[in-house]
């Protein structure tokens, strides 16, 4: 029977260190030879690859557009020693819609320990543009701020705001329109107070042609209180030349 003897021994770890090494060589085996047999020795390398590091990174919760990536969101956990890169970086502002995140940790002792990347996705909600009462505004009344009744201003000119972008999107030209009046209006503050910060949200309800509805609701901003609710209807003009003299001929 043949006895070898191995150095590294049968077992054993060629690196004692937190994790295996890359590449190691010399493992020998030895015949110390017999009486049938010469004392022989062979030597063989062993590549080992390196370890890889724990990395966790749960996907984050929906943003609003205009938020800077932050911690809440970049928050990677490791137990290992070493340089955590994200992309988009920190501070980055992304547009409306889902995105890939990744994050890469390069591990302090990348001479045992390979880099590892993790990726994730996040959904960017747009964001609703908000009017902020002025100083200047027209319908001001002294220290009492806008009077509530003036949303349905605010709202009639979302309406117009969102009839136009449909005609652009469709190549059309910008029609003119006519709110005609509201059968429901609920206001639920006196005022609008200079410095308040609103969202108005105009919803279409029904009407293709020339009559359209719209359930149109006014917030606070920073609160999301809702704070003025009515439902509109408008009429586009059929001849809004003749109806506003655009086009006619000027006196001589």
């Amino acid at each position: 029977m043949l006895l070898l003897s191995y150095d590294p021994f049968v077992g054993a770890s060629p690196y004692s260190g937190p994790g295996p090494i890359y590449v190691h060589d010399g493992d020998c085996a030895t015949f110390d030879g017999d009486d049938g047999f010469s004392a022989a020795e062979a030597q063989a390398g062993v590549t080992l690859l390196g370890g890889t590091p724990t990395l966790n990174w749960s996907q984050p919760a929906p943003i609003t557009y205009g938020t800077a990536l932050g911690s809440a969101q970049l928050n990677a956990t490791t137990n290992f020693p070493g340089t955590i890169v994200y992309s988009p970086a920190a501070g980055t502002i992304l547009d409306a819609g889902t995105h890939t995140l990744s994050v890469t940790l390069t591990p302090t002792d990348t001479e045992h320990w390979a880099a590892r990347t993790v990726t994730t996705t996040i959904v960017v909600n747009k964001a609703m543009p908000a009017v902020e009462i002025s100083s200047a505004s027209a319908f001001l009344e002294g220290q009492g701020g806008v009077p509530a009744w003036v949303a349905l201003e605010y709202m009639a000119q979302c309406v117009a705001a969102h009839g136009g972008l449909r005609a652009r999107a469709a190549g059309d030209p910008v029609p003119l329109g006519f709110l005609l009046g509201s059968r429901s209006v609920a206001l639920h503050t006196p005022a609008f107070l200079v410095g308040q910060a609103l969202e108005v949200e105009a919803a279409h309800v029904w009407g293709e042609q020339d009559f359209f509805s719209f359930a149109c609701t006014v917030r606070d901003a920073r609160t999301c209180a809702t704070l003025a609710e009515a439902t509109l209807t408008v009429a586009r003009a059929a001849n809004a030349d003749a109806l506003t003299g655009r086009g006619r001929a000027e006196a001589p």
